[in-house]
């Protein structure tokens, strides 16, 4: 299965600072990730257009520019040279391929499109993220899986996929959905399901058992945005992004109400808590992935047709020509 297009998360922006270097890989390409002195965060194909060194490692930011380990030749961010140390010309010729690049809700994300073209909606926003009542996610309440065996299409499916809540997450009985449908690049969803049905209380369900809504938004193949409705005020955000056709990584975000009786930004129990069942959750997910043959033609029963049919319907908007004649995010 080839990469969908869009937004995809390749960074929180905290954890990247002024004149940070990142070596990166996503989308079966070497990639570098800088912050420019005025705070700009910047991706570009990573090697050096001069002689092929990789810009990730060794390279510096000076002003806008990166500036290549091999011999200083540095590229703007829109990956034009500036700068030929050595020589008294510079060489507009050659180029190093920017990429699409946006910060949003404390992400930095890229555009993905296989045609290079450009972006054709915005990355997701998050209102919680200019919320003071909410804390940044990281680096408190974040986690990350590297290179995991799994595509974005496997997690966007997982919304409206109400059965394996009982097989895989051990729920005492399947959820139901309640409703769903797409909005341009977005897929909505919402079931209902109660937490902590047939255990003991925990910290996340103290008095017991809750009934709740689980309200979902995919945007794009690249985020997928949930909340539990009567449970917490917590907003989940889980990112994908491909390394290569088989692999990914997966970022997950909660952006938590601040404690009260905590000073500064702190994780209080709930949120400790909350994350750990969070990455728990993921981990039995990624049992079923690793191991996941993708069935572009499955034999749905009655009660999945509707809502699966659908969004695969919807996602083969993010998927080249080619790719949806062979199947890949069909009915």
């Amino acid at each position: 299965m080839k990469y969908p297009r869009g937004w995809f998360q390749v960074a929180w922006s905290d954890e990247l600072a002024v004149g940070d270097v990142q070596p990166m890989r996503y989308f079966g390409q070497d990639l570098v990730l800088f912050r420019t002195e005025s705070g700009q965060a910047v991706v570009l194909d990573a090697h050096c257009a001069h002689l092929g060194a990789h810009l990730g490692y060794g390279g510096t930011v000076e002003h806008e520019c990166i500036v290549c380990p091999f011999h200083e030749w540095k590229w703007d961010s829109k990956g034009t040279n500036v700068a030929t140390p050595h020589s008294e010309r510079q060489t507009q010729r050659k180029r190093v391929r920017p990429w699409h690049t946006a910060e949003t809700a404390g992400f930095v994300c890229v555009w993905y499109d296989p045609s290079r073209g450009v972006p054709e909606w915005d990355p997701p926003t998050i209102a919680e993220a200019d919320d003071p009542f909410f804390l940044r996610p990281w680096p408190l309440a974040t986690h990350i899986w590297r290179d995991r065996q799994l595509i974005p299409q496997f997690v966007t499916e997982n919304m409206v996929d109400v059965s394996h809540l009982k097989s895989v997450h051990l729920a005492a009985r399947p959820a139901v959905l309640t409703s769903f449908g797409e909005d341009a690049t977005r897929f909505r969803a919402a079931m209902n399901l109660t937490v902590g049905e047939g255990k003991p209380p925990t910290r996340i369900t103290p008095e017991g058992p809750v009934t709740t809504s689980l309200e979902a938004v995919a945007d794009g193949m690249g985020f997928t945005i949930f909340k539990f409705i009567d449970l917490s005020p917590t907003l989940y955000v889980n990112s994908v992004t491909p390394v290569d056709e088989h692999t990914s990584d997966m970022r997950v975000s909660m952006f938590l109400p601040r404690d009260r009786g905590l000073d500064g930004d702190k994780l209080s129990d709930w949120g400790r808590a909350s994350l750990a069942e969070l990455v728990k959750q993921n981990e039995r997910d990624f049992v079923i992935f690793s191991h996941l043959k993708y069935e572009p033609h499955p034999p749905f029963t009655p009660e999945e047709q509707r809502s699966y049919a659908r969004l695969r319907r919807w996602s083969r908007q993010f998927y080249v020509d080619a790719d949806v004649r062979a199947g890949v995010g069909g009915a």
